[in-house]
């Protein structure tokens, strides 16, 4: 999932790729906390089986939401081969246009 999603922050931003890392990051790192602080205060309050079916109940619902919302139909290519691709595109159009010889104009 990492990779998709880190997709989809370049997708957004292909004129800024270290930002959008950046922020990827940030949220990766964000969602970690929240997550052990959230199993924390479940075992504190119950047993760590219960994280464990919490976690595979939360696990489920993140799937069946994933397919329930998937835009692609079965056995078409991802839609996360699709951002990659339309990466990848944008970054050999910067190439290109790094490589393009400068001309001054003058306007006249």
């Amino acid at each position: 999932m990492p990779v998709c999603s880190l997709g989809w922050f370049l997708a957004a931003a292909p004129h800024a790729p270290e930002a959008a890392g950046v922020l990827f990051t940030s949220v990766f790192q964000a969602t970690m906390g929240i997550a052990a602080l959230a199993g924390g205060g479940v075992v504190d309050r119950t047993s760590p089986g219960t994280v464990l079916v919490l976690a595979g109940l939360t696990a489920l619902l993140a799937a069946g939401t994933a397919l329930a919302t998937s835009a692609t139909p079965p056995g078409s290519a991802t839609s996360a081969t699709s951002v990659a691709a339309e990466v990848a595109e944008v970054a050999e159009t910067e190439e290109a246009a790094e490589a393009a010889p400068v001309t001054a104009t003058t306007g006249r």
